[in-house]
């Protein structure tokens, strides 16, 4: 930032003063150029007031402004000298044309605007520079930055000259009762509450916490294929995220929402505070002894998938068979199972049978009640799969169940 220094026995003129404020003018809107995008401030609220003709009123009164690409921060303050007024009168008459339509453009451009007249009259009688010949004239004590809102038929740039709305007239047309603002842009702040930065074709994004967590806000823009996104807490990789929605983690990762595509691979902890869905899909966990440690009962009961089917029908049989199920590591696939029918007398004959073999069967219940359980298991590698198949028979037709439930344990 510039700042004005004088020195003790230095003479000041209006010059050197007046020289001395544009450094600070100057700095300010350097800081507007680095912090914000030209374009209108509060366009929303511009009135527009309609007479019945081709002239329009236009109210911009504050807080509506105007930044522009040289950081000039101005508000419509009128451009008529020593005197300030927001509304402004737009007469569209000399654009209509002859035949045809023309689009004419309602463009606001800085404009410095004096205030706070008052007169010079010279040095009086007896001071050494009193001048006889001296003519009074008026000055001005403020110099602000107003607009000059205009009409146009040439499309303003809107890094100097802005579209506030337009307007298509017509041949013959006597009257304009509406203004186009949908093309309007806005001023913009460059940098948020996460700074985005371009870094060697990828995008870091950088903020500490008291707690340690990275906090992230935003969407990824558009076209960023095959680019990545890197988060930082305290200078150290937390995650990754591509634009296919995968995070690699290399330390603990928390999820209080839910991650809606894409793979998630961690070497450490996982919390998903609303819970962990594997419906159409696996969940895969990397070995969970060290050093021949037991699989902890909780980690079996929360992170392994648990595949139902069922189903349910008349007749004197009835069969389901479930998806292929692969083994996400060495380990068991077990089977439960719960078949039925709606008399309290029939029994009912029930089978349990795998696509790969080596099917252990521990209960079947076979000619028994109306109602029998299942239970079997599979031995199975990583990489195998399987599918399960469930049959139960009665001698007499009825309503018939079935549904068997697969799950997995890998080896300890």
């Amino acid at each position: 930032m510039q700042i004005p220094n004088f020195s003790q026995d230095q003479f000041l003129n209006a010059p050197t003063l007046n020289t001395s404020m544009g450094y600070i003018k100057n700095s300010l809107e350097t800081s507007n150029k680095t912090f914000y995008t030209p374009g209108l401030l509060y366009f929303q609220d511009l009135i527009y007031t309609f007479n019945n003709s081709l002239t329009v009123s236009l109210n911009a009164s504050p807080p509506f402004a105007v930044v522009d690409a040289n950081g000039i921060l101005s508000q419509a303050l009128g451009t008529t000298n020593g005197t300030t007024s927001s509304v402004y009168s737009l007469d569209f008459s000399s654009f209509v044309p002859s035949s045809g339509s023309v689009t004419v453009y309602i463009t606001a451009t800085t404009f410095s605007l004096s205030l706070q007249p008052y007169q010079v009259i010279g040095p009086p009688i007896g001071h050494p520079d009193y001048n006889p010949a001296f003519a009074p004239y008026t000055a001005y004590g403020e110099t602000v930055d107003s607009l000059s809102i205009t009409l146009s038929t040439t499309a303003p740039n809107n890094q100097t000259v802005f579209e506030l709305g337009r307007v298509v007239l017509t041949s013959g047309q006597t009257a304009v009762t509406s203004v186009t603002t949908s093309y309007q842009v806005n001023c913009e702040l460059y940098i948020s509450a996460i700074d985005i930065q371009p870094v060697q074709n990828a995008i870091q994004i950088g903020q500490t916490t008291s707690t340690n967590q990275a906090v992230i806000a935003g969407v990824i823009p558009s076209g960023m294929s095959n680019n990545l996104i890197q988060f930082l807490v305290n200078g150290s990789n937390v995650f990754i995220v591509d634009v296919d929605g995968n995070i690699t983690s290399a330390g603990n990762l928390t999820i209080n929402g839910s991650i809606n595509s894409g793979a998630i691979t961690a070497s450490g902890l996982i919390t998903a505070n609303d819970g962990i869905d594997v419906a159409g899909g696996t969940l895969t966990i990397p070995n969970a002894t060290a050093n021949d440690e037991p699989v902890a009962l909780g980690q079996l009961l929360n992170t392994y998938p648990i595949v139902a089917d069922n189903a349910i029908g008349s007749g004197t049989t009835i069969s389901v068979t479930s998806a292929s199920f692969p083994a996400p590591s060495d380990g068991f696939a077990i089977i439960t199972g719960y078949v039925g029918n709606n008399s309290a007398t029939q029994a009912l004959t029930c089978s349990l049978s795998s696509s790969l073999s080596g099917l252990v069967i521990l209960d079947e219940n076979i000619n028994d009640d109306p109602t029998s359980t299942l239970l079997a298991y599979l031995p199975m590698t990583a990489g195998q799969s399987s599918t399960f198949s469930g049959t139960i028979t009665v001698p007499t037709a009825g309503t018939l169940w079935i549904k068997l439930y697969i799950s997995f344990v890998p080896n300890p």
